[in-house]
């Protein structure tokens, strides 16, 4: 029996000469492959940019390898993410990097709302918040994919040790410099209207997330290889 179900779209790839596999998360079922036919006229392509919402038709069925994709049309309007390129590569971003770590089948609606409020934030949010925006959602995200670290900074426990995802008061081989350590404390205390008016350059903005994706890699035991992850690099410094 079709279900009318709510998604946001990550990733698209071929499978031969007729189907493609679009990758959607939904709330009911986490994230799940879905066969879309190639045909000429076929508008749902349309629909399948990173990170959209879109609503959709399909008849679940989790011992098939595949699901179908049918009736597919926009949640929301996003505008301004699809006509500003650096929204627009965080958008690119974001959608690989949960392709890459979200489970599937794995049913969870906490983590499917905040994504969607996530992407509309970013729709509302003027350019000031982009350049940040995706490393603040990787730190919220901790708490969803049941990582989320011991925000203990003080004074003596000033080094942030990725291991042990707490802060202790010795550098080792698993501890961030201090510079970056104060950056994780910060992140994972304040909200994003604060964290936009901290300054950071865009040396310190690759670093702060070259080390969030290296935990989210040691406590997932995922190789997390991002390819848009070059892209980023490109526009930090447009709003450092």
């Amino acid at each position: 029996m079709k279900q009318e179900l709510e998604g946001i779209f990550l990733k698209k790839i071929h499978y031969n000469d007729s189907l493609q596999i679009a990758y959607i998360l939904t709330a009911e079922y986490g994230t799940l492959p879905f066969l879309v036919r190639n045909k000429r006229k076929n508008n749902i392509f349309a629909y399948l940019i990173p990170m959209s919402i879109i609503k959709f038709q399909s008849n679940i069925r989790l011992n098939k390898d595949f699901q179908y994709l049918e009736s597919v049309h926009s949640s929301d309007i996003i505008i301004s993410i699809y006509e500003n390129i650096h929204k627009l590569n965080i958008v690119q971003f974001f959608a690989e990097f949960l392709y890459i770590i979200s489970p599937y089948p794995h049913s969870d609606k906490r983590l499917f709302n905040f994504l969607k409020n996530w992407v509309l934030q970013l729709e509302q949010h003027p350019n000031s918040y982009t350049s940040i925006w995706h490393i603040y959602g990787l730190f919220k995200l901790t708490m969803f994919f049941g990582i989320e670290p011991h925000n203990n900074f003080s004074e003596k426990n000033c080094f942030f040790d990725i291991v042990q995802a707490q802060y202790i008061y010795e550098k080792n081989s698993n501890t961030l410099s201090k510079e970056i350590s104060v950056l994780w404390y910060k992140f994972l205390s304040h909200d994003i209207d604060l964290l936009v008016s901290i300054p950071m350059n865009k040396e310190q903005k690759h670093k702060l997330l070259n080390s969030i994706i290296n935990y989210y890699s040691i406590h997932s035991q995922i190789n997390i290889n991002i390819k848009s992850l070059s892209v980023l690099k490109e526009f930090y410094s447009v709003y450092s």
